[in-house]
């Protein structure tokens, strides 16, 4: 699937392996996963590269960064990479629901897997989609027959008609060329493209917050993704060009220091709490262009960081609110990825979402292999990535489940697509 026997050096059946690629703006992840009998995860290799900014060619820069890290996990695990499962995120994707309906009277009345296929197929093909988008994701909601709602799987029931509510989760064909072309010219293959943050929600959320109805923000350094659950199906998804740059661009700004310094001083003096606590305590901050570097004081480094977060997390508010969320989510708020790190997130969330149920989500279930290296909230997208791919890289009739199903017919369109563009590349 991913390896070749003579290439498996660690000994490890290659019919068990699944890949995850995180390509962010600052790094590139690779994850290698190991199946065991259960189907449970065993993280076998893990390769962290960094991404250079002002490259002249960012696509050479990209596929050098993940050789580089496609190299170390490959090294850590002993197993060939060959086909990866890929995280997509920002505002170039969108999400559009849509609903169809179709009679049962052609097929005797009753509910077949195929009359479920039918219905979902003919919803997506509704939507009237920009031309410069394709489907990436089809995400059946809760079936309806005849006028009884709610129905999670009506397989084997009669009736007059059968309803069904999807997302369709749209990416730009021009970021999923770039990333085909990225991910080819270091030699892999793109298995699925799958949306970040419900990547995420396969390690970080439980079952039971998204029944209950959970949102889990990811906030990376590029984009702030959001994905709402309710009823153990994908509600709603959106996605906003502000993040954790945006910070660092403030603290460059507002401190008047280099980018690479001000990205360092967030990560190590960061925080959104303003407390008179730090009053007295001062970070010491190079200067630019030859000047001399002076003392700050960590109160107004708090001050500049809470007032980019909280604009951050009130466009996650105020959208949520205007889809009518809000007071809907049993299970509160999950904010996990890089950015979730900095001191004070939690509590400046609670404030934001006006005392919502927050907690700050890392990838959990991992539990063999060197799992204690990739429990952090900047790794839920890799992680997550083999958990969604346990799902789906199995026999058809294992992998259908609510959160994660993608239509076949979809899926195939999509194959034909890269295979098209190859024609460019």
């Amino acid at each position: 699937m991913m390896a070749t026997d003579e290439q498996n050096i660690a000994g490890i059946d290659p019919n068990r392996i699944i890949v995850g690629l995180d390509i962010g703006s600052s790094k590139i992840g690779v994850f290698i996963g190991e199946l065991d009998d259960n189907n449970k995860v065993c993280i076998r290799g893990l390769g962290i590269n960094q991404l250079k900014k002002g490259d002249a060619n960012e696509l050479e820069a990209t596929i050098t960064a993940l050789t580089k890290a496609v190299d170390d996990a490959e090294k850590l695990s002993g197993v060939d990479v060959k086909e990866v499962y890929v995280g997509i995120a920002g505002s170039n994707i969108r999400s559009v629901a849509s609903q169809a309906t179709i009679p049962l009277r052609e097929y005797g009345g009753v509910v077949t897997k195929d009359v479920m296929k039918r219905v979902v197929e003919q919803a997506s093909q509704l939507v009237q989609r920009p031309v410069d988008m394709d489907i990436i994701h089809v995400l059946p909601g809760d079936y309806i027959l005849d006028e009884r709602e709610g129905i999670k799987n009506p397989q084997g029931m009669e009736g007059n008609s059968l309803s069904v509510e999807v997302q369709l989760v749209l990416a730009q064909k021009g970021i999923v060329r770039n990333i085909q072309k990225a991910v080819e010219g270091a030699g892999l293959t793109v298995k699925c493209l799958v949306l970040e943050p419900l990547a995420d929600a396969c390690c970080v959320l439980e079952n039971e917050e998204k029944e209950l109805g959970v949102a889990i923000i990811d906030i990376g350094a590029t984009s702030t993704d959001v994905a709402v659950f309710k009823d153990d199906k994908v509600a709603y998804t959106v996605s906003f060009d502000i993040a954790g740059n945006a910070i660092t661009s403030d603290i460059a700004f507002g401190l008047t220091t280099p980018i690479d310094r001000a990205e360092e001083i967030k990560k190590e003096h960061g925080t959104c709490r303003r407390s008179n606590l730090l009053e007295d305590m001062t970070v010491l901050v190079p200067g630019i262009g030859g000047r001399p570097g002076k003392n700050c004081e960590r109160k107004h480094l708090a001050y500049i960081i809470y007032c980019r977060m909280e604009e951050i997390l009130k466009k996650v508010h105020d959208d949520l609110e205007q889809k009518g969320f809000k007071g809907n989510l049993g299970a509160g708020i999950v904010i996990t990825g890089g950015t979730s790190q900095l001191e004070g997130t939690q509590e400046l969330a609670e404030k934001v979402f006006d005392n919502t149920p927050v907690r700050l989500g890392a990838p959990q279930k991992p539990d063999a292999g060197i799992s204690d290296m990739v429990r952090l909230p900047t790794h839920s997208t890799g992680v997550g990535l083999l958990y969604y791919a346990a799902l789906n890289d199995q026999p058809k009739e294992r992998r259908e489940t609510r959160t994660t199903k993608v239509v076949d017919s979809v899926s195939s369109k999509l194959s034909r697509l890269w295979s098209a563009l190859k024609n460019y590349i």
